[in-house]
């Protein structure tokens, strides 16, 4: 493999087995968004544990959007910028 740009920010990548794809085909079919709202969980994220022991939290869609709207009110992102 040639080397990229991410190789010297990327501490990891994990591999996904074949098998993964068959699983994905699977799955049932849903419309995107199907018995989702603002209260459903999202994700489990996380922390490095500044304070004490790892951790994890679990945050909604609802959480996200928020995070997300406060993060654009304080950076005041540019057109031209991109974020992973």
């Amino acid at each position: 493999r040639k080397p990229g740009p991410l190789d010297e920010v990327v501490e990891r990548v994990i591999r996904v087995p074949d098998e993964y794809e068959s699983f994905l085909s699977d799955a049932p079919e849903r419309a995107l968004g199907e018995g989702v709202d603002e209260n459903t969980l999202a994700g489990l994220f996380y922390t490095g544990g500044t304070t004490g022991a790892s951790k994890g939290v679990m945050l909604t869609h609802r959480n996200l959007i928020a995070n997300t709207y406060h993060w654009i009110a304080i950076s005041h992102p540019q057109p031209d910028e991109r974020y992973l």
